[in-house]
């Protein structure tokens, strides 16, 4: 049989993830939301990690994540980066420090930002980069400023820049990857977790551009891939994409005039305070830089009709999960949803054994949408997706 063109083999992908912080940060919890099906308000019930808990975590079928949640009580703090009194002179490691860092490819750390005990976070945290610096200084860097959802709303975003600004300078000579600040309670641990996991899948652009033709074809305004299990996001095509991916963007562009979504670009992002699914979905909009600085809080004007929320895909993934566990609990299982509106048909359906299709869908002056062509469109896909998602 011959190699595919995009990989030379189809071995299993193992990248070491390092999950550290100290102790009751929450990095335990939010591993059980993401990783094991646990509802929030069950993490209550979860006891303090001792030692390191090991757990392979299969992502994509290919992809097993080699999740170390190491745990962040002072003396394993201690163990994790301590040398030995008899290290040598030329820089030879302890044996421990050696075993948790080696071959490290990512470094999650949690900081709790309320936290009482600032100078000794901040001294692991610096002690901590410094390890994976000596030992693995080609692995990713994360941070997590976690539990952010008990700062109150105005704060969160002056706090958050204040301490990533101090976690760079103190990180140096590595560099931040990427810094998210989440909450069990919310979306944002799902857009952290799935900027993080799908950094270590090498041909991510070929389902981009799959989505965007599959978009194409169903003439829809996104169309996003989820993960089955954790349902993170994997790829997205938005508006711009389907069209780039047309053969001939002119005659899209006509057959959409009539579309609200045809307004002006902006480089503008209006925070959208409207309540409810269908409001996510006003105007396309660039996903964000989770290093970029915060979406302004201007209010949107009359004549450019406000942008679709920036979290909409991870709102999903947040909302359909613990649904689908709820569905779970009352022993039956979850299979699609469909939502019909005037304005817009959204349509959510499994599109491989480790995937869910998202597709969403406006009327345009031809007339209205049918959600069954959608799924119709999403099971005649699946052959192709799931060669796709072998390759990747």
């Amino acid at each position: 049989m011959p190699r595919s063109p995009l990989r030379p083999h189809l071995t299993s992908i193992r990248p070491k993830v390092l999950l550290m912080g100290r102790s009751y940060a929450g990095k335990s919890s939010m591993r059980s939301v993401i990783f094991a099906n646990c509802l929030a308000p069950d993490t209550a019930r979860l006891n303090a990690t001792y030692r390191i808990e090991h757990r392979e975590v299969r992502f994509l079928g290919q992809l097993v994540l080699d999740l170390w949640d190491c745990g962040g009580q002072d003396g394993f703090m201690e163990a994790y980066l301590n040398t030995d009194s008899g290290v040598a002179a030329d820089g030879r490691v302890d044996a421990s420090r050696q075993r948790v860092f080696d071959n490290a490819q990512a470094l999650v750390y949690v900081l709790d930002v309320e936290s009482r005990d600032d100078p000794k976070d901040v001294a692991y945290f610096q002690r901590t980069v410094a390890a994976l610096h000596r030992v693995s200084p080609q692995a990713r860097l994360y941070v997590l400023a976690h539990k952010m959802d008990l700062v109150p709303q105005e704060r969160r975003a002056a706090l958050f820049r204040s301490l990533l600004a101090r976690l760079r300078q103190l990180a140096q000579p590595m560099a931040v990857t990427a810094a998210f600040a989440t909450s069990i309670w919310d979306e944002s641990l799902y857009s952290a977790w799935s900027a993080i996991v799908c950094a270590f899948l090498p041909h991510r652009e070929a389902l981009q551009t799959g989505l965007a033709q599959f978009g194409e074809v169903c003439e829809a305004e996104e169309v996003v891939l989820f993960e089955r299990a954790t349902f993170l996001v994997i790829a997205s095509a938005t508006t711009e994409d389907i069209a780039g991916s047309a053969s001939s963007p002119s005659t899209r562009r006509q057959r959409r005039a009539s579309s609200s979504l045809d307004s002006a670009d902006s480089d503008e992002h209006p925070e959208n305070d409207a309540v409810g699914m269908r409001s996510w979905w006003r105007r396309p909009a660039k996903r964000a830089d989770p290093l970029a600085s915060q979406p302004s809080a201007s209010a949107p004007t009359a004549m450019a009709p406000p942008l679709a929320d920036l979290n909409r895909f991870e709102k999903v993934s947040n909302i359909v999960k613990q649904f689908k566990l709820c569905c779970f609990k009352a022993s039956t299982h979850f299979r699609s949803l469909e939502i019909s509106h005037p304005d817009m048909v959204l349509v959510l359906d499994g599109l491989t054994d480790s995937t869910y299709l998202l597709v969403v869908a406006r009327p345009d002056a031809a007339g209205a949408v049918n959600p069954g062509s959608l799924r119709v469109n999403i099971h005649a896909a699946q052959p192709h997706f799931t060669q796709l998602l072998r390759m990747c």
